[in-house]
């Protein structure tokens, strides 16, 4: 089978580290895969080690204003959709060339970008919703409307994010994404008292809370110190602003060696998480699945995270949930964690143990790749698609 798959970046962001796991299994079960990304980066080399070929079809500046949740600045609207028609063109043009048997759209706006090129050639198409949409504007409740009636399955990360409004009455399939555990070994029982905290430099991931929530810890254990793994975000608008609030912070924190502000290269988190003892994780926004939370599971770091979003259905019984915003509350829970041995080497053990029965990446790309198959097949092959829920 043929498969064209856009994506929304050209950067390894979290939702493309998850749904390389998919676009690796259908490579490696024969399909031919061609990923167009819409502007130059670091997601073609990891693209092209899995066996599937790659091109930049660029998208144009104006349409990184699409971004809502990372609160890009405004782009006249003349300019979005002088953008958004030379983008569905060229988009449309490749499609006639390759001639898919299927296509896959990865996040908003390669949906918004994908879909009205892919009807026009009846070429069978799949979404993969990695965020939460707004129903407040034309856009987005046109999106709405689009997800019930273009693609044959919108492939949602979670439960929780499935059931989100702008999803109502569209056919969705929930795939939990995965880890490969083998690169997130678990690390020694007895840690230092080091509170990690990790995403990328915008207000939604909440980094000044966390260095609230550190200031508040130390209180009570003044041995405590953070680490922020985290750098700027890329092509959804200027957040330098709030990236230099951040690094304005950590450097009038109380000492230079408490909190660190670092820019791990990928693959390395592991190293961080394996030494932490707490990770927090307090998105002001519901998350659709906390990749990292399952990442600190995998390497024995219990997670203290807000109770939106799929963060309690990805930790279970196996983390520490407090109310949303409730810094406080994760101050304290931060605090019971570092000082009650015993309950997080509990949590470490459940932690590991439910990474590794749920959360497979071999697991989720079979299932990922199943999905897709299934649903570009015709109508009268096609059967029942699987579904997690």
């Amino acid at each position: 089978m043929k498969i064209a798959v856009v994506t929304s970046t050209g950067e390894l962001g979290g939702a493309e580290s998850i749904d390389i796991h998919t676009l690796r299994r259908l490579c490696y079960e024969g399909d031919e895969v061609e990923v167009a990304m819409p502007a130059e980066g670091g997601l073609r080399s990891h693209v092209e080690a899995i066996g599937a070929r790659c091109r930049v079809i660029e998208s144009g500046h104006a349409l990184d204003g699409l971004s809502r949740r990372y609160d890009s600045a405004p782009v006249a609207r003349a300019d979005v959709l002088w953008a958004a028609g030379a983008y569905q063109r060229a988009l449309g043009q490749w499609l006639s060339a390759l001639q898919p048997d299927g296509v896959l759209a990865m996040g908003f706006r390669a949906q918004l970008a994908l879909s009205l090129p892919a009807a026009a050639r009846r070429i069978p198409s799949a979404w993969i919703a990695s965020d939460y949409v707004p129903t407040d504007t034309i856009m987005c409740r046109a999106w709405s409307v689009l997800a019930r009636h273009v693609p044959r399955i919108v492939i949602t990360y979670s439960n929780a994010a499935a059931a989100q409004p702008a999803l109502r009455g569209a056919s969705t399939c929930v795939v939990h994404p995965g880890v490969e555990a083998e690169l997130f070994p678990v690390g020694p029982d007895q840690r230092e008292r080091l509170l990690a905290f990790v995403g990328h430099l915008t207000p939604l991931k909440n980094h000044l809370g966390f260095i609230e929530v550190l200031q508040q810890v130390r209180e009570v254990l003044p041995d405590t110190r953070g680490i922020i793994a985290g750098k700027a975000i890329y092509r959804t608008g200027p957040h330098s602003d709030y990236a230099e609030q951040v690094r304005a912070a950590v450097k009038a924190f109380d000492d230079p060696d408490v909190l660190r502000l670092v820019e791990y290269p990928a693959g390395a988190i592991g190293e961080l998480l394996r030494r932490a003892a707490v990770l927090a994780h307090l998105s002001t926004v519901p998350e659709t699945f906390g990749l990292v939370c399952v990442e600190a599971m995998a390497s024995g770091c219990p997670v203290v995270g807000f109770s939106r979003g799929a963060t309690p259905e990805v930790l279970g019984d196996a983390g520490v949930l407090v109310a949303p915003d409730d810094l406080r509350g994760a101050a304290k829970a931060c605090v019971d964690l570092l000082t009650d041995r015993p309950r997080r080497l509990e949590l470490l053990r459940r932690g590991r143990e439910r990474a590794l029965s749920h959360f497979a990446a071999d697991a989720s790309g079979v299932l990922g790749a199943r999905v897709l198959r299934t649903a570009f097949l015709r109508p009268k092959d096609s059967g029942h698609l699987p579904r997690r829920r």
